[in-house]
């Protein structure tokens, strides 16, 4: 008697954000550098205990703050790929679903740390709707900024066979990945700080603009790419 076999097929972006996700359950080093954006967001949530107000100024910190440990991730997700990255490229996947993975899985990391700050800013009583405003419309600069990481990474591997398993022995190469990304982050909070002291009605509108012209910017650079 004949046995039906079901295959079930996914997206190949979510098949690999599976994969990043199954290997770090497997492994408390990889699983330590998830959580520690939101372990950092734990913390910032406990200042909020020994201010009386929070301004504009200090939320638009923490957002740089919460970034700078989350824009870690994109080359370490890329490092996990180990000596699996020897035969990526032989795969039938292209570079910008590599990216699209990598980056999604960058902002869902990203996003439970916003969320982390924003339950503690309203059972402190904080101004949790500027947190929200502010965070969520960052998370655009999040993903532009995982999405030139990634994208510098993955075209440097893809050309040279770079061993990516090998990134944390090779600092310079991993500084040259990561400020990239944390110049692309600071520069919408450096735009909104200044027009906080200068022209603060003009703070959402700048700071929004920034964010999605780099968004925007870099979506059509993965776009155009193979």
């Amino acid at each position: 008697m004949p046995i039906d076999t079901k295959i079930k097929t996914s997206a190949p972006w979510l098949e690999i954000i599976r994969k990043d996700l199954r290997i770090a359950s497997k492994s408390p080093s990889y699983a330590s550098l998830f959580l520690l954006p939101v372990m950092q967001t734990i913390i910032l949530a406990l200042s909020f205990i020994s201010l009386t107000e929070i301004g504009l100024n200090v939320i638009l910190s923490m957002l740089l703050g919460m970034s700078m440990l989350t824009l870690i991730l994109p080359p370490t997700l890329l490092s996990i790929e180990g000596l699996a990255s020897a035969y990526t490229r032989s795969l039938p996947i292209r570079k910008r679903t590599i990216i699209k993975a990598k980056a999604i899985t960058t902002i869902i990391t990203y996003l439970i740390s916003l969320t982390v700050l924003f339950i503690a800013s309203i059972l402190l009583g904080r101004d949790f709707y500027s947190i929200l405003t502010f965070g969520l419309i960052h998370t655009f600069s999040i993903a532009a900024a995982s999405m030139l990481e990634l994208s510098i990474f993955v075209g440097k591997f893809w050309k040279e066979e770079f061993a990516l398993g090998n990134i944390y022995a090779r600092f310079g190469e991993f500084i040259k990945v990561i400020i990239p990304g944390l110049l692309t982050v600071l520069a919408p909070i450096t735009v909104a700080l200044t027009a906080y002291f200068t022209a603060k009605n003009l703070v959402l509108t700048l700071f929004s603009a920034t964010v999605f012209l780099e968004f925007a910017t870099m979506v059509l650079i993965i776009f155009r790419s193979n």
